[in-house]
């Protein structure tokens, strides 16, 4: 895994805007078998679709995948995950500063912290 991230913060050395792109690309998938994979990330989101007068009417359920999810599928150890750590004097858009390895444990006291 440290290799991948090392791999990962040369390519960002190199072009920084190529590589956040990609990464911040993400496909939907309606494979139930890919959202329920025991490995790979699957990011779950919610459209809402709005009246003229701003109200919702409608929220549809949808799965995206994107290459850290991939990634971290392929590498995935139960310990660690790969992430993207985001740049944040850039207020306009998600523009990757780092990459790096994470605990489990310290991501799930970060998520805990977000949603407090």
């Amino acid at each position: 895994m440290k290799k991948m991230v090392d791999f990962l913060n040369h390519l960002l050395s190199i072009d920084r805007e190529t590589i956040t792109r990609l990464f911040n690309k993400r496909v939907i998938t309606h494979s139930e078998q890919l959202i329920n994979h025991s490995k790979v990330q699957i990011a779950e989101s919610v459209k809402t679709t709005f009246d003229r007068d701003g109200k919702p009417i409608d929220e549809k359920l949808f799965y995206q995948l994107g290459m850290l999810g991939l990634l971290n599928g392929a590498y995935y150890n139960g310990k660690y995950i790969i992430a993207a750590i985001f740049d944040p004097k850039y207020r306009e858009g998600r523009v990757i500063k780092q990459f790096n390895t994470i605990s489990l444990e310290e991501l799930e006291e970060h998520e805990q912290t977000d949603s407090d």
